[in-house]
C-alpha cells in the first residue's frame, strides 16, 4: 500500500533529515531527476550525483547545522 503524503508533510520530513546530516537519508527525498537551486550562489544541481555532491559540501561547511 501506498501512502501519500501532503506537501507540509514531505517539507517537514525532509527539513527533519537535513538536520541529521545523514546523505542518505536526506537523498531519499530527492527524485532521481531533482533539482535544488542555490540562490545564494547562483547555481542549480541537477540529479542525485550533483544534489549529493552540493550536499556534502554544504555538511562540509556547516558542520554543526541543524
Amino acid at each position: 500500500m501506498t501512502t501519500m503524503l501532503n506537501t507540509r508533510e514531505v517539507i517537514d520530513s525532509l527539513f527533519a533529515a537535513a538536520a541529521t546530516g545523514d546523505l542518505n537519508e536526506v537523498m531519499r527525498w530527492w527524485a532521481p531527476d531533482g533539482v535544488l537551486e542555490d540562490i545564494t550562489i547562483a547555481r542549480a544541481f541537477r540529479g542525485h550525483d550533483e544534489i549529493r555532491e552540493y550536499l556534502e559540501m554544504y555538511y562540509g561547511a556547516l558542520p554543526d547545522v541543524t
